[in-house]
């Protein structure tokens, strides 16, 4: 976001989004802590036992935060169609 590279873990995938945490940042980094909805975002990531890399663009749809963590919801705009059935069948198994 904003060309920086956040690390974050995937709670929900879905065949149209994911769902992800990561940690609050410092206050100065207000930008990181709560990005704009409807911001696109590049997205890279495995599923679990996979080795193939998926690379997606995302749509910010929510934001939720606490004390430590920030969770997005991201919806998928822009994905390869190997990489979407790839998400497809891990999600139906």
């Amino acid at each position: 976001m904003h060309d920086h590279v956040q690390r974050s873990m995937a709670f929900n995938v879905g065949c149209g989004g994911l769902f992800v945490k990561r940690l609050q940042l410092n206050k100065k980094s207000e930008f990181l802590r709560h990005p704009e909805q409807k911001k696109v975002v590049g997205i890279e990531f495995e599923l679990p036992k996979t080795s193939e890399v998926i690379w997606a663009a995302g749509e910010i749809c929510h934001d939720l935060s606490d004390k430590l963590f920030v969770g997005t919801g991201i919806r998928f705009c822009g994905l390869a169609d190997l990489h979407r059935r790839l998400i497809r069948d891990y999600v139906l198994e």
